[in-house]
Parts: C-alpha cells; structure tokens; sequence
C-alpha cells in the first residue's frame, strides 16, 4: 500500500494534465507554434512556479479507498494533513474509516506520505519530457482559459532507475497548458501496457489518472488528483482508487503572522521573498 500511495502524490507533479487520454497521437495542426518552443516555455513556467509554491503552506486530503472486483467502495481511510516546504508533513487529525478492511495502517499512511513528498520533490518535468514523444494537437478550453492540447506517449524501451520510473514511462495521455502563460493546468493519463514491479512480486495491471490545476495567487497549482489501479500478485490482486485534494494554500508569511492558525508543535517560519510577477501574455 505504501507504494500506491507514493505513485499517487508523485504523479500529480511529474505528468503533463489534460482533458482526455488517447490511443494514439492524431496528427498536429500546422498553423500551431513548434512544440519544442512550447515545451521550453512549460518547463520554464513549471520550474518558476514549483519556487514560488514553496513559500506556500497548504492543506491535503488523502482520500484511500478499497474497491472490489466491480468498482465498488468496500472500505476507505480519510485523512488530513498539513504540508510546508520548511517544516514537513504534519497530521492534521485522525483517520477516518469505513467498511471492512480499510486499505492501510494509520502508521503506514503516515509513513508513505512523507516518503511521496521526498519523492515528489526530487522530480521535475525537465527530467520526465525526455522519455516521452509529445505532439501539440491542438487548441482546447480549460474552464474559459485558452489551452493548447499536448499528446504524450512512452518512447520505446526508456531505461529506468527504480519502479517509479517504469511506472511513469509507460503513461500515454494529452495535457492542457495554458496558452496565457505555460501552466499545466489539466490532464488525464493511463498505462499503456502492464508493468512488472518485480521487488513486490506484482504487476500493475492498470493505472488512470486525472489532475486537476487551480489558481493560487498568480500561479497555477495543484486542486486534485485521482488514480483508479489494480495489482496483480502472485495469488490474489488488489483494486484501489486514491484522490488527493489540495486546498487552503497560505503564503507562510502570511502564516507567520497568524501562529495561532499552526498546528502544535509547528513554528512560524521567516518571511519568503516576494513573488515573481506573471509573464506577460503571448500572443500567436
């Protein structure tokens, strides 16, 4: 369970967001910009964003649900933390439970939850692009935002360093990145083929996945993420479905001067440097 959790945290981060998962890749339009330039401006926007979002302090709930052969809710766990780039992960209340054989322990949670945030932390869409042939299909709508639509599919037999690797170069999905300002603001990805994660003696027969972006400040940022994935083991397997909701992002120095709003045991932290202004619009 505990790498179920990780997967979930990491890939809100690390995939480019859409609308729509594809089978494969339609042809792009040749009106639109070369996706290289495209790209560029993503990465650049994601590393400026990624910096500033870390003098926010923010609220998580992790959804963990357990579900059987039909898609049905058989059990679940709901829980509240607070995350700070400065001070870690701290537990906001008590698990939640319903049903039978809720999917993990209280301490395992705990556990996964800080270990998915080092994870989380060390991987960059400058990293993960590479390993991935992206097409820009297109223009799109995201929620009265002009979008460009951005196909990605694994390349062919991309070396891997650990499991999450392996997971995450065998996502196929389309993105949407603003046309404003090149924040991935919506995406929706899958498994293209089963993987092995030999060390657990299992395969990870599906995987979906849907994130969601919302406005923080003059950033985009994350509201939501959903994984639906089934395991397979060498008897038995497993269904679960996580959703992830991210919300009340404070800035700590606005935090700083409300420390009776902190949790016990978290100090108020100095005030960050200012935020860097948005870019001004691009026009085509």
């Amino acid at each position: 369970m505990r790498v179920s959790v990780c997967v979930l945290l990491v890939l809100g981060v690390v995939a480019l967001q859409s609308g729509r998962a594809t089978s494969a890749l339609p042809s792009p339009s040749p009106e639109l910009p070369p996706v290289d330039e495209v790209l560029s401006r993503v990465i650049q926007r994601d590393e400026e964003t990624s910096k500033a979002l870390g003098e926010y302090r923010y609220s998580e709930t992790v959804r963990l649900e357990k579900l059987d052969d039909e898609g049905k809710v058989v059990g679940s766990t709901e829980l509240e933390v607070l995350c700070d780039p400065k001070e870690g992960i701290v537990l906001l209340s008590e698990p939640k439970e319903q049903g039978e054989d809720p999917p993990d322990t209280d301490e395992s949670k705990r556990k996964a939850t800080k270990e998915s945030e080092k994870i989380k932390a060390a991987i960059s869409l400058r990293e993960l692009i590479p390993h991935f042939r992206i097409q820009l299909l297109g223009t799109d709508e995201w929620k009265g935002q002009p979008a460009y639509a951005l196909g990605f599919e694994p390349k062919r037999n991309e070396p891997h360093q650990n499991w999450l690797q392996k997971v995450l170069y065998n996502l196929r999905g389309v993105s949407l990145v603003s046309m404003r300002d090149y924040s991935v603001l919506d995406t929706r990805a899958s498994l293209t083929q089963p993987v092995e994660l030999a060390w657990i003696l299992a395969q990870m027969k599906q995987l979906d996945c849907h994130y969601e972006a919302q406005p923080i400040g003059p950033w985009y940022g994350p509201a939501r993420l959903e994984i639906e994935y089934r395991l397979s083991y060498v008897v038995g397997g497993s269904r679960r479905r996580q959703i992830l909701t991210m919300h009340d992002f404070v800035p700590r120095q606005q935090a700083q001067a409300v420390p009776s709003a902190l949790p016990p045991g978290v100090s108020p932290p100095p005030a960050p440097p200012p935020l860097a202004p948005v870019p001004e619009s691009v026009s085509r």
